[in-house]
């Protein structure tokens, strides 16, 4: 009988541990619903490998995620790496391959997505959607080129990709966080989702948005996107593939 109870014991408490694991390192699918997207603009919905759930926006001649990736798993089913540390340091590392949520929190996926090294979301398994893909440099061009000469109601191309909420507030007059009422006329929704350093330091949440694209400047270094709460425009800059940023996809042709 005290057989029978151990056995059954060691059942249930290995079952225990396998669906412990299992949660921590497939995390249940998410929508992106915490936005506040466009009231004014109709937008169509994606769903990607891991059940989450995003907005899309048809802007010009181009169809964008209105929202940042959150994906766990390559499209094969293969998981995306991270650290059992959030912070770890990687910097050591050839060509590291993860996400993470911002601070190691998931809480912080739901509006603001995840942050992936240029080494991952470049892998030949793919993270984007099926029937996507990780947005270009010449994309990111041409989204700028439409919003430019059509900024709707916001004053600027900055302010017109911008969310309207949870941007830091600023002074100057044409920058995303003043008055963000005038915010997102192109439905594009970004939002500050901070970075990861290579260290394993958060910072930025709140304040700026990082958006990686898939063209790598040198062996070492890739381009992306970056807006400021108290900046007027979109920069395009270039720095280590092993930080952590913001990825959105765009819809193949």
């Amino acid at each position: 009988m005290n057989k029978t109870i151990k056995l059954s014991y060691l059942i249930f408490a290995l079952s225990a541990y396998i669906f412990a694991s299992c949660s921590k390192t497939e995390p249940t699918s998410i929508s992106d619903s915490s936005i506040l997207f466009n009231p004014a603009l109709t937008y169509d919905t994606l769903t990607d490998i891991n059940g989450n759930t995003y907005h899309t926006i048809k802007i010009g001649t181009q169809t964008w995620m209105a929202s940042n990736l959150r994906v766990t798993k390559y499209l094969n089913g293969d998981l995306i790496g991270t650290t059992s540390n959030a912070t770890k340091d990687i910097s050591s590392e050839d060509s590291p391959k993860y996400q993470w949520a911002y601070n190691g929190e998931e809480n912080n996926v739901a509006k603001y997505g995840r942050l992936y090294t240029w080494y991952a979301i470049t892998d030949i398994r793919k993270i984007a959607p099926l029937g996507w893909h990780i947005a270009s440099d010449a994309e990111w061009d041409i989204l700028e080129a439409y919003v430019s000469v059509s900024p709707g109601t916001s004053p600027n191309i900055a302010k017109a990709l911008a969310g309207s909420t949870d941007w830091a507030t600023d002074t100057m007059k044409v920058s995303i966080g003043n008055d963000l009422t005038l915010n997102n006329s192109s439905g594009f929704s970004a939002l500050p989702g901070g970075r990861r350093y290579s260290t394993g330091t958060f910072n930025g949440i709140g304040k700026f948005g990082y958006f990686w694209n898939s063209r790598q400047y040198d062996a070492s270094t890739a381009f992306y996107k970056i807006m400021g709460y108290s900046n007027n425009e979109m920069v395009k800059s270039n720095f280590s593939k092993q930080y952590g940023y913001s990825v959105r996809c765009v819809k193949d042709n």
